[in-house]
């Protein structure tokens, strides 16, 4: 039921050790993960994520290929024109 709902908000966490990820952000009621890009990509939004694979990511000592592998690779994911709460 969640995926019909919107998020209305969502709280965005500048990553600093990454070459690809700008800022990331998870809605725990949705599960849904937040991705800006850098290089000003559209924002992507992963759904049914579940909250350990985000605290893993911000954990990660090489947060890229955590995502590629973990996140990436796993999870459906959808452009979204600007994220929730801007």
């Amino acid at each position: 039921m969640s995926a019909l709902l919107p998020d209305k908000f969502v709280k965005m966490e500048t990553v600093h050790d990454s070459e690809v990820i700008e800022q990331i952000g998870f809605v725990e009621i949705s599960k849904r993960l937040y991705v800006k890009l850098r290089g000003g990509a559209t924002p992507v939004c992963y759904e049914n994520v579940p909250r350990f694979r985000y605290a893993g990511f911000l954990t990660a000592p090489r947060k890229d290929e955590y995502f590629k592998t973990y996140i990436k690779a796993t999870y459906l994911s959808k452009p979204v024109a600007k994220l929730p709460g801007e």
